[in-house]
């Protein structure tokens, strides 16, 4: 746990290192040292976490410590969500919880929920040729630094890594978020919003091969994984 404190602040005035988000309409602005700066404090301490997106529809969720459609077992927490095709956008709404500290549970199993707090909601949709990647946080929480990996279904349930030799290079899958085609900056001021043409270039074989977006939602579907590096408040000033 980081002491710190949250303070009311307009935007010009955050500086590396505070981080931003809308709290109850209210700019907060969190920092670790509180005494370079005077306000009204409303967290008096707060957790670093990190927060994944999961599918409530178990079909459509696979846990990383899990052979998810005959692929790499990670030992980590986190969730690979999907297939997705286009015509699921025009069925349902499709919302997912954000988690926090869903790691190993009391049977060692990791994504336990358990222990896990819900730190916001995912909803994404499929219209006009863009796919769109909307989220909401939850009361005392800021969800920063969003990365995002999406692949063509059955081939890329995970982002792939360059090893080797350009020559003759090998691609590994990893979880390693730096690895995500789409990260994004500290809270965007778009209101928490990425859109993606459907004539991206997504990932569509463990050889490094690439499809349109496009042609991977239309056919077979997407994967997604979608993660939040995150602050929750654990005491209130």
């Amino acid at each position: 746990m980081h002491g710190g404190t949250c303070l009311n602040a307009p935007l010009d005035d955050v500086h590396s290192p505070f981080l931003s988000d809308s709290l109850s309409d209210t700019m907060i602005l969190c920092r670790s040292d509180p005494r370079r700066w005077d306000g009204e404090c409303v967290c008096a301490s707060y957790t670093d976490e990190t927060s994944f997106a999961k599918d409530e529809v178990a079909a459509l969720s696979c846990c990383f410590d899990t052979e998810c459609a005959g692929h790499t077992v990670f030992d980590a927490w986190g969730w690979v969500n999907g297939p997705y095709k286009a015509d699921d956008f025009g069925a349902r709404s499709v919302e997912l919880p954000i988690y926090a500290g869903a790691g190993k549970g009391g049977s060692g199993a990791q994504c336990s929920l358990d222990a896990a707090t819900r730190t916001g909601t995912l909803t994404m949709g499929y219209a006009d040729s863009k796919l769109t990647f909307t989220w909401e946080t939850a009361a005392n929480t800021v969800l920063r630094n969003f990365h995002l990996h999406i692949g063509c279904a059955e081939t890329n349930p995970y982002p792939l890594q360059r090893k080797g030799k350009p020559s003759s290079p090998t691609y590994l899958e990893t979880i390693a978020r730096g690895q995500f085609q789409f990260p994004t900056k500290a809270n965007p001021e778009s209101g928490h919003e990425l859109t993606i043409e459907d004539t991206t270039l997504i990932p569509s074989d463990p050889e490094g091969g690439t499809y349109m977006l496009d042609t991977c939602i239309k056919a077979d579907g997407i994967y997604v994984i979608a993660h939040w590096e995150t602050q929750i408040c654990a005491a209130a000033a």
